[in-house]
């Protein structure tokens, strides 16, 4: 299983973009921003996958999408993560996509809020909390 993707396009001159956008980088509102970070992504097997076009992902949902289109038993938090991306889609620093379709920034309140709370704090526990890890959610 190969997986190729890349975390943003090439950076261009604001000039660029006021061509080809109508306006600069700094008039772009929040949701048109992120649009500039969309990468394609590609799982391949040399066996028969799950095929699917169009994904709107973010990184941190990839590895368990992989797991999911290969059929590979998932542990507890790639499975989590397969649940979590249905109700929000696409999460990063700067906003993310809920399943209504609309974009939220990082600063407004959402209907997402909950789910995105109990993220970043099993995102704690994995990451920082050595102490307090759930090993067996995360292994």
């Amino acid at each position: 299983v190969i997986v190729f993707f890349g975390d943003h396009q090439p950076k261009f001159e604001d000039s660029f973009y006021k061509k080809i956008l109508g306006k600069s980088v700094k008039e772009l509102t929040p949701e048109e921003n992120m649009e500039l970070y969309q990468v394609p992504f590609v799982i391949w097997a040399n066996y028969d996958i799950e095929a699917s076009a169009d994904e709107r992902i973010s990184l941190n949902y990839l590895a368990a999408r992989m797991m999911e289109a290969c059929r590979i038993e998932a542990p507890p938090y790639f499975r989590y993560l397969s649940e979590l991306q249905k109700e929000v889609p696409v999460i990063t620093v700067n906003g993310f996509w809920g399943k209504d379709g609309k974009f939220y920034t990082s600063q407004e309140d959402s209907p997402y809020d909950p789910l995105l709370q109990e993220y970043r704090l099993l995102q704690y526990n994995n990451l920082i909390d050595n102490k307090h890890r759930v090993e067996n959610f995360f292994d």
